[in-house]
């Protein structure tokens, strides 16, 4: 288990890097397709970080409120959850509307990719390096 988590974390981080990456440069290249490839990507990134995400705020509510340490963890946790959840809703919903050929308003569709591409890569970045760190016992 403890290899499939840090496997899980270098892809989300790996993720997170190219769609930060390919959101930068992007302007610059013309390169029709590299997004349809990438929301399957961050898709799988998603629901592996809201998954982790809740599980882990679950932990850290059954260990208690000790000291100060385990409070703040706690916050972090509850924290990451929302995080994930709400870029989770912005993502899915633009990505099923852009499968399903409705644009929507097209100036508030691009509006929440801009949201969801400056967003997903702190959630599952934050999300893969915790699990990195925590499959290598730190």
């Amino acid at each position: 288990m403890t290899a499939f988590r840090k496997l899980l974390g270098a892809y989300m981080m790996g993720t997170a890097v190219f769609v930060a990456a390919w959101f930068v440069v992007n302007p610059f290249f013309d390169v029709s397709g590299i997004w349809d490839v990438a929301n399957y990507l961050m898709a799988v990134s998603l629901v592996a970080a809201l998954v982790f995400n809740v599980r882990r705020k679950f932990r850290e509510r059954r260990e208690g409120e000790g000291d100060l340490c385990k409070s703040l963890r706690r916050w972090e946790a509850i924290l990451r959850v929302y995080l994930t959840a709400g870029v989770t809703i912005l993502f899915f919903r633009n990505w099923f509307l852009e499968i399903a050929g409705a644009d929507g308003d097209a100036s508030t569709t691009g509006l929440v990719w801009i949201a969801v591409n400056v967003l997903f890569p702190l959630a599952a970045g934050a999300t893969g390096l915790t699990l990195w760190r925590e499959s290598a016992g730190r």
